[in-house]
């Protein structure tokens, strides 16, 4: 079975006290070439199946929310079925793009999501992943992949009952651990700004020497780019080094750690 794919997902974390109408649209307007034409939020009963964005005021939306519990979810589709979800929640936010339809150069989505981090300063942690390995790399049923014909090469299973695995997720490289909605994990390109670095060092983000490029873009903010080319992104060599930078700085084992000791970070 061809699966639809989509060009890449691109996901930023920020802190939820900048989620607000006027931030939202602006960056709406600055994302490139996304030109929104229906909103949703299943929270609002008017809103749950969707309408046009032209009807939306995104301040009453917002004054409806007030009362509504976290997580809450905004979503916007342009007319290619591009899509930005906002997930809010209590510290820590999101805004992720899944973009079908790619009418800028890639190089145009780079420098949206560096802005986050070079011109506001706000972004915590932003990342690539191409085409539709967010996905993949969050799926632990092994039947998917068969239907797909995705590869299980270096994938653990583990079984479940006697007549049932499943994937160990922390086998895949990609694997998007998460405390309190804070992404760790390992893809193509990510970009890091300094309230990340108190959980990862910038000194230690910089030393993987397996990387394809890591560069500097201030004094507060790193872009680190895995392997060159984005279409290679399920080569053994790509995932090798999407591996390898996962177990280097122990991603799995700082999220265990910030689990079992609750710190309020």
């Amino acid at each position: 079975m061809k699966e639809k794919k989509s060009e890449f997902s691109l996901k930023i974390n920020i802190e939820t006290s900048y989620i607000n109408p006027s931030n939202i649209l602006k960056w709406i307007h600055l994302a490139p070439s996304f030109h929104i034409k229906r909103f949703q939020c299943d929270d609002i009963k008017k809103l749950k199946l969707g309408v046009n964005w032209s009807e939306v005021d995104l301040d009453s939306v917002f004054m409806h929310l007030k009362s509504v519990q976290f997580p809450i979810f905004l979503e916007f589709k342009d007319q290619y079925e591009n899509s930005l979800l906002i997930g809010i929640h209590e510290k820590y936010s999101f805004l992720l793009f899944d973009v079908y339809h790619l009418e800028n150069p890639m190089d145009h989505w780079i420098g949206y999501a560096k802005s986050f981090f070079e011109d506001e300063n706000i972004g915590i942690v932003a990342y690539f992943y191409p085409k539709n390995d967010l996905f993949w790399q969050t799926n632990v049923d092994p039947g998917q992949y068969e239907l797909y014909g995705k590869p299980l090469v270096g994938v653990k299973l583990r079984p479940i009952n006697k007549v049932r695995n499943l994937i160990d997720r922390r086998s895949l490289p990609g694997f998007p651990n998460e405390y309190r909605n804070l992404w760790f994990g390992s893809t193509w390109k990510m970009i890091y700004g300094q309230k990340y670095f108190q959980f990862i060092s910038k000194e230690q983000l910089c030393s993987y020497s397996d990387a394809y490029e890591i560069k500097k873009l201030n004094a507060n903010a790193i872009e680190i780019t895995l392997f060159e080319d984005l279409e290679e992104y399920e080569t053994i060599e790509s995932r090798t080094i999407q591996k390898n930078f996962r177990e280097f700085m122990r991603i799995d084992q700082i999220v265990e750690h910030l689990e079992n000791n609750d710190e309020n970070v």
